[in-house]
């Protein structure tokens, strides 16, 4: 498993703007995702209390 932060990626001096516009992509998908969970267990809370 690689443990390099993105921001270190987007920062590496021969990146092209090929390799920077990766990372950004890649930065929105894992934003999207935690979005994603946090939204899924805000519902699922929700959704929990309401039956209760």
């Amino acid at each position: 498993m690689a443990k390099v932060r993105l921001s270190d990626l987007y920062h590496v001096a021969n990146a092209s703007a090929a390799d920077q516009a990766s990372v950004v992509l890649m930065w929105q998908v894992t934003q999207g995702i935690f979005a994603l969970i946090i939204l899924n267990l805000t519902v699922e809370w929700r959704v929990y209390r309401l039956s209760t």
